[in-house]
Order: structure tokens, then C-alpha cells, then sequence
């Protein structure tokens, strides 16, 4: 039992020392202005899943959630935000089986988005939104190992966007040119 109580005390003796040596580290800061604060890192956060889900959400607004976005109201809802007729991107496609459609925004501009799944189960969006640009070919380019195939025609923006190779985006890009209304 002696062992015991002297262990304790030591273990005691211990933890009030640390505690000490915080209170007081805590209590007795240097004020002098010669020593520098601790400056928070200039350097951003690294971009992981976090910030992807981060970008993703800020597009998201109360359109993007109203019940049921993969049928008809979808479809009205994402024509009327956007101000063109999308009926007929809400079928399959090739290989490509439509599964929804929400209203997104970006810079306070409604982004309709048409979600499809490949035979293999590749997810590719159909992205549209208005555009202030001039008229632009299809163009390619890859962001976060995705490619996308973008354009601008008759004042509207559109962008493809999937895990395909670029062959095979650019031609699902132009089955969904054929698609859009002229």
C-alpha cells in the first residue's frame, strides 16, 4: 500500500507541476513588441476534398434543392432559370443515361446541370449558363483530372465535363451540340 500511495504522489506531484509550469506560462507572457505574435500561415490550405465539396456547395441555391429535380419540374425549373428549352437533354444519350438536373448559380447566374452515367459509370455533366462572350469553337482543356469541352454559341456557355479521354468527350460533346436548341 505504501508503494501505491507513493506512486500516486509522485504521479500527483507531476501533474501539478505541468499544470503549474502551463498557468504560468500562460499568466507571465512576454508584452514586449519586440517579440513578434504568432502570424497565421500566408500560405493557403491545400486543396483536398474538403475544398472540392467547398467549391461545389457554394454553386448550390434553394433551386438546387427543391424536391425532385429528374423529371418534368427539373426540366421546367432548369428552362426557365436559364431561359432556354432543355427538354430534349433529359433522355439517354449514346451511351450515356440521364439521371438528374439542378439549378446551380455562379455569379448570381442561374447554371443548369445535367447529370448523366456512362456504361462503365462514369459520371459526365452537361453544364449550361449565360454568357456575355462572343461565340466560341468547342475548346478543350482539363482541370482537377477532368476534361471538359467547352463553348459559347448564341449567348449561352457550355461546358462537358467528365473522366473520359478527350476523343470521347468531344464526341459527347457534339451529340449534345445536335441536341441544344439553335
Amino acid at each position: 500500500a505504501t508503494d501505491n500511495r507513493a506512486g500516486m504522489a509522485a504521479a500527483a506531484a507531476i501533474l501539478l507541476a505541468l499544470a503549474g509550469g502551463f498557468a504560468g506560462g500562460m499568466l507571465f507572457r512576454p508584452t514586449d513588441a519586440s517579440v513578434p505574435a504568432p502570424q497565421a500561415a500566408a500560405e493557403p490550405a491545400p486543396r483536398g476534398w474538403r475544398q472540392a465539396v467547398a467549391d461545389y456547395q457554394s454553386l448550390f441555391t434553394t433551386d438546387s434543392l427543391t424536391p425532385y429535380q429528374g423529371g418534368d419540374s427539373g426540366l421546367e425549373l432548369a428552362s426557365a432559370k436559364v431561359g432556354l428549352p432543355l427538354e430534349k437533354l433529359a433522355g439517354d444519350t449514346g451511351d450515356l443515361n440521364f439521371r438528374r438536373v439542378q439549378v446551380l448559380n455562379f455569379n448570381g447566374k442561374p447554371l443548369a446541370q445535367f447529370a448523366y452515367l456512362s456504361a462503365d459509370g462514369t459520371p459526365v455533366s452537361l453544364c449550361i449558363i449565360r454568357s456575355g462572350n462572343k461565340s466560341a469553337p468547342a475548346d478543350f482543356e482539363t482541370r482537377n483530372q477532368l476534361g471538359i469541352v467547352h463553348w459559347i454559341a448564341n449567348g449561352f456557355g457550355y461546358m462537358v465535363i467528365g473522366d473520359m479521354p478527350r476523343e470521347r468527350l468531344q464526341d459527347v460533346a457534339e451529340q449534345f451540340r445536335l441536341r441544344l436548341p439553335a
